[in-house]
């Protein structure tokens, strides 16, 4: 397996472990006391997404909270008392009240009134005594109507409280009242005779998968309204382990002697839900009341809709309505203003103990969650809660779109794709929740960040490893330039097989064989470090690659990376040109052995990468082209020259270069012949007679190949004795001067040697 393939494998694999790991264990985590740990996690991002929505909302404005304040309880105190005020204070408001649509009281009426007499009605007495006696003698009618009054004050004092009160809701009808539930003790907890005439009387039956809460004892609603209340629902909240509101459960309920289990409703809920039938099934997704559908989680609990903050809700102090019926003023709230309005009476005083922490607010009366479920029954703007699919499904989704982002695309571009990919996550969590829908947040951001800084670690490691690597393999093949420009983007390096265009140069050193038989081992190996370390900074120089050494050859590409630079046939003529140079500086400091070196070049299409066993390798090139830069070098031996290219390098040198075709020749092994040039050198650095030299010999070799062998030798008179070129090709035309050839000669020299 290769580099690339190797390393992407390995992100697969870590993509995969993270998707796995976060769906799979949240799944098998849920309902555990480490799923509700997990579930934490998301609280904070459903409370923002709680606040954001109530921005956008609405409140409904038949809702009255009629609220019971901290001025409310030291207002009254001359008049009522302390708190709590009498019962019949409550049942003269419910009277004023009679035009609602419904009074639900999030005040409990849970035990029995005193028999108590208020300072006011004691005045009030002591004044009638007084006109009676000083009436009875001088006026006896008068006497007789104060004597009436004070009867009547006697009458109504016999009357308690609880009777008044239950009166009072007799006769409005519909008015709801509240109890309250303690925790199941299994074995322990008996329900009293009272709560279980309240539960036969208002409970439902409930079926399917039933998981409204279980409780023991019940603090229930006096006797006196356990049989004329219009409903009585249950006021408990189960908040989230942080203590927060954000579920409800929609029904409590307690076993009766009998066995049988009724449950009640909760009362932000009751009085909407066709009590007419008090039937409710749990499906798997949803509680099935009447025509309502309401959406539950995996627990039951129904999650609360919160459309606005208590604040926004139309709220009267209780003050408003009690006062005038104290004090007989004109009403600013009249009973006709109530009209189709349900009025949740509550407190907000602190000493009451009513205050709730919801996702819009610390410290929130629990009226104003009765408030938001009424309202949601209202409007049927459910809140569907997580679904496991959906969580998995975006855990997915998440984990293998940022992922292939960080695979595919650079540190920074990949980081702003992950960062947009999360924010396109969260606007559409967050676009949802307008809809209705609660999506996990929390799990395919934690996804995402995990399978990204997997990645980004995997591909820091990796690339350190690889940037040893090719240090380690490529670190005296390659010039500085070029490494650590593959160094600082390894991925640039690429080591799979590919079809690559390079210049290949292929240096022998001439005669080394016979030099060493007369020398030791290591001044051999001193010898041949010496001159290939001067001719391997020569390719260097000029950001060539050494693919190989083979004993004394070295075998050179230009152009095989990417990372180089262009004008790939320029750089290695450049480089074989500063060979020859190098060569000259070595036989200087060597006079008594010097040596010669021949060089062969050519251009073509290679196929490049890693060649050899899966435990051995090398990273080179292949292809007819190589093997033909290869027999290039050994053509000089033919021609007498130094440094031989092919006609295909010949065509990407610019004009500066000083190039002679020698001969088209049919190399071994090879069938279609080739042209061979030789490299004299660069214009500006040679001599004129050089330059003349190579037109005279381009004139000679132009008579050859047009049979005019004679005026070729004529031409070839004029170059130097020591030019070996040219005497080849004059010993080539004396030949077929004496031996002319046929018609269908072509001029083509046929090499039967490497």
């Amino acid at each position: 397996m290769n580099n690339i393939s190797k390393k992407t494998s390995i992100s697969l694999a870590i993509i995969a472990a993270v998707v796995i790991a976060v769906s799979l264990g949240w799944v098998l985590a849920r309902g555990t006391t480490f799923g509700e740990t997990i579930e934490r996690i998301e609280y904070p991002l459903i409370d923002l997404r709680h606040r954001w929505y109530v921005q956008r909302a609405d409140v409904a404005d038949e809702i009255v909270l009629l609220v019971i304040t901290d001025e409310s309880l030291t207002r009254f105190e001359d008049n009522l008392g302390r708190w709590p005020w009498p019962r019949r204070v409550w049942g003269a408001i419910i009277q004023h009240l009679s035009e609602a649509r419904a009074v639900k009281f999030d005040v409990g009426f849970w035990e029995k009134s005193p028999l108590e007499v208020s300072p006011q009605i004691m005045d009030r007495m002591r004044q009638q005594l007084a006109q009676l006696q000083r009436y009875q003698t001088t006026q006896p009618e008068r006497a007789k109507e104060i004597y009436q009054q004070l009867e009547a004050s006697f009458n109504d004092l016999a009357v308690s409280d609880d009777v008044l009160l239950g009166n009072a809701t007799a006769e409005a009808g519909q008015v709801v009242h509240s109890l309250t539930t303690e925790e199941l003790v299994p074995g322990v907890d008996t329900l009293p005779p009272l709560a279980e005439q309240i539960l036969n009387r208002y409970g439902w039956q409930l079926s399917g998968d039933v998981k409204a809460a279980a409780r023991g004892s019940m603090v229930v609603p006096i006797e006196e309204l356990a049989e004329i209340a219009n409903q009585i629902a249950h006021i408990d909240f189960f908040p989230d382990q942080d203590g927060i509101a954000r579920r409800v459960q929609p029904f409590v309920g307690s076993q009766l002697q009998q066995g049988d289990r009724l449950y009640v409703p909760l009362l932000g809920i009751a009085g909407h839900l066709g009590e007419m039938t008090r039937e409710a099934e749990y499906k798997s997704r949803h509680l099935k009341i009447g025509d309502h559908r309401l959406p539950i989680d995996h627990r039951g609990k129904v999650p609360i809709r919160y459309r606005g903050k208590f604040r926004e809700y139309t709220a009267i102090p209780v003050e408003a309505i009690l006062e005038p019926l104290i004090t007989g003023a004109d009403p600013v709230y009249k009973p006709e203003w109530f009209e189709d309005r349900v009025v949740l009476i509550g407190a907000t005083a602190a000493g009451l103990f009513d205050l709730q922490a919801t996702p819009t607010d610390p410290a929130q009366p629990g009226m104003g969650i009765h408030a938001a479920l009424y309202e949601m029954l209202r409007t049927g703007d459910y809140l569907e809660p997580e679904r496991p699919e959906q969580t998995v499904l975006s855990v997915i989704s998440v984990g293998l779109l940022v992922g292939i982002i960080t695979i595919y695309f650079s540190p920074l571009l990949g980081l702003l794709a992950v960062l947009g990919v999360l924010g396109l996550l969260f606007v559409a969590g967050f676009q949802l929740f307008s809809f209705g829908y609660t999506i996990n947040l929390s799990l395919p951001l934690l996804t995402g960040i995990l399978v990204y800084g997997g990645l980004t670690t995997h591909n820091v490691f990796y690339e350190q490893q690889q940037k040893k690597f090719i240090r380690d393999a490529f670190q005296h093949y390659l010039p500085e330039s070029v490494l650590e420009t593959i160094l600082a983007d390894p991925d640039r390096l690429v080591l799979e097989a590919r079809r690559r265009k390079v210049t290949v140069l292929f240096m022998d050193i001439a005669g080394f064989t016979s030099l060493s038989e007369g020398l030791e081992a290591t001044e051999v190996a001193n010898r041949l470090n010496e001159l290939l370390t001067g001719l391997s900074r020569c390719v260097f120089k000029h950001e060539g690659i050494i693919d190989k050494f083979i004993g004394d050859e070295l075998m050179a590409e230009f152009g095989l990376l990417e990372v180089e630079p262009p004008e790939q046939e320029t750089r290695a003529c450049r480089a074989a040109d500063d060979m020859l140079k190098e060569l000259a500086n070595y036989n200087e400091r060597n006079p008594d052995d010097p040596l010669d070196i021949r060089i062969g070049m050519n251009t073509g299409w290679v196929a490049a990468g890693n060649m050899g066993s899966e435990d051995l390798f090398d990273y080179t090139v292949i292809a007819d082209a190589v093997n033909l830069g290869s027999r290039l070098e050994g053509v000089n031996k033919v021609y007498g020259t130094k440094c031989m290219l092919s006609g295909e390098t010949a065509k990407g040198l610019p004009e500066e270069a000083l190039i002679r075709e020698i001969d088209r020749v049919r190399v071994k092994g090879r069938d279609e012949p080739v042209t061979i040039h030789q490299w004299l050198g660069w214009r500006d650095e040679v001599g004129k007679d050089k330059i003349e030299a190579a037109e005279i010999y381009e004139k000679a070799l132009s008579c050859y190949r047009a049979k005019k062998f004679e005026e070729a030798l004529n031409e070839l008179t004029k170059l130097p004795d020591d030019d070996s070129a040219a005497n080849w090709l004059s010993d080539r035309c004396r030949e077929l001067i004496e031996e002319p050839p046929a018609d269908d000669w072509e001029p083509v020299t046929t090499l039967t040697s490497k």
